[in-house]
């Protein structure tokens, strides 16, 4: 009796522990298909997150990026016409300076300088000296008018305290003296402009002339070069920048 009862026992607990292992066999397979699940939605995850990376984080407008890269490009190709126009003006003044040094003379502009100079002194003395004739000229005529008095009158110089013949009197002896001094400035503007004549006033006018406009020039054409050559770099930094945003706006209409 009791042997059957043992046996009984011994066929539950063994029913029990068949149950139990198919119980965990059951799980583990469920456990196998979550892992596969599991993997499955990370291979999916992982497609997801290449996906959005792969989109751009703005909208782009295809249109208004290639107007934007025309416009850039334009831009572009405007500063490098500006830096060969600039360039070219760049030489042309280099070769003007270069033939300016080799023909220039310092010395001969110096010395037209100081001849002009000379010049237009002698013609202020000149000035100066037919101003003073024109003054002489004119106590000459005075004294003439009050020593023609002494004709007029019947006493002639007898009546040496009357006060128009005491003048008329030292109106003649001063006219000889005004009229030496007239005569003198006379001779010696005559000098002025005999020196004056020595010198080829016109030929020294126009190479003197020349001569200024050539250095005047040359002074034009070595700051034009230092200014034409900052220009230049301010440019040439500029293309560079739309280069490289032009590259990019062209990147960008590629992955649309």
């Amino acid at each position: 009796m009791e042997s059957k009862k043992f046996n009984e026992r011994i066929r539950k607990q063994t029913d029990l522990l068949e149950d139990i292992r198919m119980d965990i066999d059951t799980q583990i397979d469920k456990c196998k298909v979550y892992t596969q699940s599991m993997k499955k939605f990370d291979n999916e995850l992982a497609e997801i997150k290449k996906l959005i990376s792969s989109i751009p984080a703005e909208i782009i407008d295809i249109d208004k990026v290639v107007k934007q890269i025309h416009m850039k490009k334009r831009q572009k190709d405007k500063l490098l016409a500006d830096n060969l126009g600039l360039r070219g003006q760049i030489m042309e003044c280099e070769e003007f300076n270069k033939n300016f040094t080799t023909t220039f003379s310092e010395e001969r502009l110096t010395e037209l300088i100081s001849f002009n100079q000379q010049i237009s002194d002698l013609s202020d003395i000149k000035k100066e000296h037919e101003s003073q004739i024109r003054h002489q000229k004119t106590h000459v005529k005075n004294l003439k008018k009050r020593i023609k008095l002494l004709e007029e009158v019947p006493c002639g110089d007898k009546f040496s305290k009357c006060k128009f013949i005491c003048d008329a009197v030292a109106a003649k002896k001063k006219l000889p003296v005004a009229e030496r001094e007239w005569q003198e400035l006379g001779v010696s503007i005559q000098k002025i402009v005999d020196n004056i004549e020595k010198f080829d006033i016109e030929t020294i006018q126009e190479e003197l002339g020349a001569l200024k406009e050539l250095k005047d020039k040359n002074t034009h054409n070595t700051r034009l070069i230092e200014k034409n050559k900052l220009v230049m770099s301010q440019h040439k930094a500029k293309i560079d920048l739309l280069k490289n945003e032009i590259g990019s706006l062209e990147k960008k209409s590629k992955r649309i």
